[in-house]
């Protein structure tokens, strides 16, 4: 079978496989790629969830400190630079007292102890804390703007506020806690007008997120090391299933190949030739013997319509339009179709008589494409021409025999009469004269007689040495009064001594006969009445020519001639030049084959109103000198 590109799907095939399995790579690499990432941002989260944790704990530990101070109406501590009295508290009584020792203390209440206290911590720490409120007491309480916003969104009901920000050049999670009033904050703040349960402010903690992230950092080669090694076994995996399906397909590939190469060979080694179409009737396959029978090459076929080769025969033989839809028939309807008088053009232009065959091709039911088988079906024609023209040549010579018998009769007795009338010896020379003649023309009649019958029954398929200068004379004894009385002058130069040939003396004669009737036909066409040029020549002579011996017969005229178109056609049986019902265009068909079958070849020239030759050569290695 020869289908275009086997080794192509091969590599296309191969190709898709290859390209599946560097998909699923890709696809486990996005998949480790994305959980490296998920994986980054989950210690990221970690990290927050831890500063948060210490964030919050930070704020318990101040909130539970401020609640125990502001329980107890805050503590009495000795008066420092670092503590001086709280001049926001000037009007508690007792905010100064001086113990029996003479120590001068003052009253901290609980945001001034909380802002002591964040101060300490964020020196020894780093981790800041700020009480705020948008309506501070004390200038240095005022709210900075994240936590303004923060303090924004308690108002409108959030619980908490936090987020990641720069603040003094690092990365820290800065969260903030609501402060409800109670009845011991009214002791400083109910001034203000706050009530119980009232949002009097919040508390800010940041904390510096440097050392979580250094933990981070040095934990992440580790990370992605083993992130890396997890990659690279799933790609070790993928490879080691990638060699074992790549050996399962070469595998299969192989068997296939065999598979294929089987169905190749078979196909080639049939006598028909076998296209695959598509479903659009292009090529998909085709045999060997197709190629050959046709003279195609692969490439001249693959993924062309079918339709253009395909033709069909008239009633005499001649091809008739391309493409008559026989493939898109069977393609549209699911029919087979079959045709015993189908032809297919060949790539030289010719064509070749076939009987095709097209199936539809099915799978799940549904019209895939479809299968073209031919055969060459020219010998069958052949034979069958054969039997024809020996059936009609049959019937011809009984013809032949049955008018030979009844002027045989009477040509007799008109021979006998006349020699009977000059047996009495006429007085006149004149009466003599034309007794003469009636007897020597009877004679001549008698004579075609004998040659007609002995035309009629001769074997056709016996083969024997023979003479052609007395073949040309058989026939010439026929046909010479009926050439003359057309008014053509017949010119015979046949060279002495010229060696006997091997073959069917009547099939040869058949052969000179049929040109001397078509020069004869060919003459008259052009020259109606008798004419000067109006000339057959028949010449027999041998030659040698590549150290090869031939005789050549040349029939040659001046006739009406053939045109260029014409003369490939002129041996294609039942094509004829001649006028409707004057021949059946089978004659120069049969002595084609006559000659082939001889050994011999012919040559046809011809110059349309200018003349027509004839050269048949007979090889003499068949013949005997």
């Amino acid at each position: 079978m020869k289908t275009k590109g086997c080794p192509k799907r091969e590599t296309l095939l191969n190709i898709k496989q290859n390209t599946i399995w560097l998909v699923i790579g890709l696809l486990w690499t996005a998949i480790v790629v994305l959980f490296a990432i998920q994986d980054y941002r989950s210690s990221r989260d970690t990290i927050v969830k831890l500063a948060t944790v210490e964030a919050r704990a930070s704020y318990n530990k101040d909130l539970v400190y401020r609640r125990w101070a502001a329980g107890h109406g805050g503590i009495y501590v000795p008066v420092s630079e670092q503590t001086p009295p709280n001049p926001y508290l000037i009007q508690i009584p007792e905010r100064d007292i001086e113990t029996p020792s003479g120590r001068k203390l003052t009253l901290v209440n609980p945001a001034y102890m909380t802002r002591q206290v964040y101060e300490l911590g964020t020196e020894q720490y780093g981790v800041r804390g700020h009480i705020t409120s948008l309506k501070p007491l004390r200038p240095e309480n005022r709210p900075d703007p994240w936590e303004t916003e923060a303090l924004q969104s308690f108002e409108n009901g959030e619980i908490v506020a936090e987020s990641i920000i720069d603040l003094n050049g690092q990365k820290s999670l800065r969260m903030m806690f609501p402060m409800q009033t109670e009845e011991r904050c009214l002791k400083c703040h109910g001034k203000q007008g706050y009530r119980t349960g009232d949002l009097r402010g919040g508390i800010s903690v940041s904390v510096p997120l440097a050392s979580y992230l250094s933990i981070h950092q040095a934990a992440l080669p580790k990370r992605i090391a083993y992130q890396a090694g997890f990659w690279l076994l799933g790609i070790l995996g993928l490879v080691l299933l990638w060699t074992k399906s790549k050996k399962l397909f070469l595998d299969s590939q192989a068997l296939l190949k065999e598979r294929d190469e089987t169905i190749t060979q078979l196909l080639d080694s049939t006598a028909e030739g076998v296209f695959g179409l598509d479903v659009n009737g292009l090529c998909t396959f085709c045999n060997q013997s197709a190629l050959d029978l046709l003279g195609y090459e692969e490439d001249d076929l693959i993924g062309q319509p079918l339709c253009e080769l395909i033709g069909h025969t008239t009633i005499d033989g001649s091809p008739v339009a391309k493409g008559e839809g026989a493939v898109e028939q069977v393609i549209a309807t699911g029919q087979r179709f079959h045709d015993d008088n189908a032809i297919l053009w060949r790539a030289d232009g010719s064509w070749l008589n076939v009987e095709c065959r097209v199936l539809p091709t099915l799978r799940e039911g549904l019209t895939t494409g479809a299968v073209f088988t031919f055969l060459d079906v020219t010998e069958k024609k052949k034979l069958l021409e054969q039997r024809m023209r020996t059936s009609q040549l049959a019937s011809i010579g009984e013809l032949a025999a049955g008018m030979a018998h009844e002027i045989n009769n009477p040509i007799s007795g008109v021979i006998n009469y006349a020699q009977l009338l000059l047996n009495k010896h006429p007085e006149k020379e004149e009466d003599r004269d034309i007794l003469g003649r009636i007897i020597k023309e009877g004679d001549r009649v008698a004579t075609i007689v004998r040659n007609l019958l002995g035309f009629a029954y001769k074997d056709r398929d016996k083969m024997a040495q023979i003479k052609i200068e007395d073949i040309l004379d058989e026939l010439l004894q026929m046909v010479l009064q009926l050439l003359k009385r057309d008014g053509i002058f017949v010119d015979i130069k046949i060279d002495d001594d010229l060696p006997m040939l091997y073959g069917n003396v009547q099939q040869l004669e058949q052969v000179m006969l049929n040109l001397i009737s078509n020069s004869r036909y060919a003459l008259n066409a052009r020259y109606p009445e008798a004419h000067v040029d109006k000339i057959l020549r028949i010449s027999v002579c041998q030659e040698s020519s590549d150290q090869e011996k031939h005789l050549k017969l040349i029939v040659w005229d001046q006739g009406c001639g053939i045109s260029k178109e014409q003369l490939t056609k002129i041996f294609n049986p039942f094509f004829t030049t001649k006028a409707a019902g004057t021949g059946t265009g089978l004659g120069l068909s049969i002595s084609h084959d006559i000659l082939v079958k001889h050994s011999a070849t012919v040559h046809v020239d011809s110059e349309v109103n200018q003349f027509t030759r004839v050269v048949i050569e007979f090889p003499i290695i068949n013949s005997l000198e």
